[in-house]
């Protein structure tokens, strides 16, 4: 039997994993040897994901993890597998910008903490970021992005200009402008320096947070440790 390690716990294919796979088209079945009321498998016609039922005082997490075996070649289709949701691509959009840690990934995207662990679980699973722990008592991870999750950048890059063509007025202005590092031009929402007309990438880009999105992320930190607090 394939023994897989998650969250701690040891899991293994129970005898129950050929059906559940024939179900789900997949062959992801997680089961905890040692604690068997910890996982269970649900099927979906296009991804599998399982429930962490002792998590967060016994309430589920759902984490999908996309199947080995999809029924179609499309990559869009198998794209959106993994993040095909609004929380998911959230959760890429706070780690581009540089947030690596449970509570201000929360704070940011307000999702509940079931939720944006169950996107965490799924991202990992899926190989798009990796769990690095900063503190051992008690212990705690931050999350950075693999090879596959930068790859992911250009997406979110072109979503960017897409929303802040066709979604926002333009008396808002940009939310995050991108300056060329090598000739210090504003890029805009170009894939080109205006300038030089050098390609840009990532990595030749310094992200500059308008004062608006800057006063909105404070205020929902702000909101959250209120809330907290009370």
């Amino acid at each position: 039997m394939a023994i897989y390690h998650y969250e701690n716990h040891m899991v293994k294919r129970d005898a129950g994993f050929e059906a559940r796979r024939k179900a789900s088209r997949g062959r992801h079945a997680l089961w905890s040897e040692a604690r068997p009321a910890v996982f269970s498998v649900c099927t979906n016609a296009r991804s599998m994901c399982y429930y962490e039922i002792n998590s967060f005082g016994g309430r589920k997490i759902v984490a999908r993890v996309a199947v080995e075996n999809p029924d179609t070649v499309c990559p869009v289709a198998r794209s959106l597998d993994i993040v095909g949701d609004k929380w998911t691509v959230l959760v890429l959009r706070e780690l581009y910008m540089g947030v690596s840690r449970f509570e201000e990934l929360q704070i940011q995207t307000e999702a509940t903490p079931q939720m944006l662990a169950g996107r965490l679980k799924a991202l990992e699973a899926n190989g798009m970021i990796e769990r690095h722990p900063y503190n051992e008592k008690p212990l705690r991870y931050e999350y950075r992005l693999t090879r596959k999750g930068w790859a992911f950048y250009p997406v979110i890059y072109a979503l960017r200009a897409w929303g802040e063509g066709w979604c926002k007025d333009e008396s808002e202005g940009v939310a995050v402008r991108f300056i060329h590092r090598e000739c210090g031009a504003d890029v805009g929402l170009a894939n080109v320096c205006p300038n030089c007309g050098a390609p840009v990438a990532r990595d030749d880009l310094q992200p500059v947070v308008s004062s608006h999105y800057a006063k909105e992320r404070e205020e929902r930190r702000a909101a959250f440790k209120d809330r907290q607090q009370g």
